[in-house]
């Protein structure tokens, strides 16, 4: 197998575990913002009380609840800063693996299956239905000789695989100069 491959591979099981493990984090994220805003609803009631009582209440009691209601907003706000990087990362992790599945689109589709189409829900059978459609045009590829030396030689030559695309560049950009 090239290593080209392997490495995509490699890359596509990343993605799939950056996918779960941001589904997790995005859910520890919700849980610590709705806890959070829990604690909040609960200091603001407890200052409530406390200005209903104000004849009852020293003004130690006030004050200790309105430092409470500081410490919890603070920490409500914590967690929002969490739960937008969370949702940013995830917004980038479905745009690249939408990236991925629109690079893999030419591929012939495994046996028996349709397409799977990008959403939130769909983003791990994206991933699996790339990697096997990966896997099979590696395999397709190693099974041809040349083809295989071919990929080969541009995994480990850096060089090699630019050549050919530096010549044509030079090439259009001397006919655009001339025309």
């Amino acid at each position: 197998m090239g290593c080209g491959a392997g490495g995509l591979l490699d890359k596509l099981r990343t993605q799939q575990q950056t996918a779960r493990h941001l589904a997790e984090l995005q859910q520890s994220a919700d849980l610590a913002l709705e806890k959070v805003s829990l604690e909040v609803a609960v200091a603001r009631s407890q200052v409530d009380e406390a200005r209903r009582r104000a004849q009852l209440h020293t003004q130690h009691h006030l004050d200790l609840a309105r430092e409470q209601l500081r410490e919890a907003l603070a920490a409500e706000e914590a967690a929002r800063d969490a739960h937008d990087k969370v949702l940013k990362v995830a917004a980038d992790v479905w745009s690249g693996i939408s990236h991925l599945a629109s690079m893999v689109a030419a591929m012939p589709l495994p046996p028996g299956q349709l397409p799977v189409p990008v959403s939130e829900e769909t983003l791990a059978d994206v991933l699996a239905q790339a990697q096997l459609r990966v896997q099979a045009a590696s395999t397709f590829i190693n099974s041809i000789p040349k083809a295989a030396a071919l990929l080969e030689g541009l995994v480990t030559n850096p060089d090699f695989a630019f050549v050919g695309s530096r010549a044509a560049g030079r090439e259009g950009q001397a006919q655009q100069a001339s025309g």
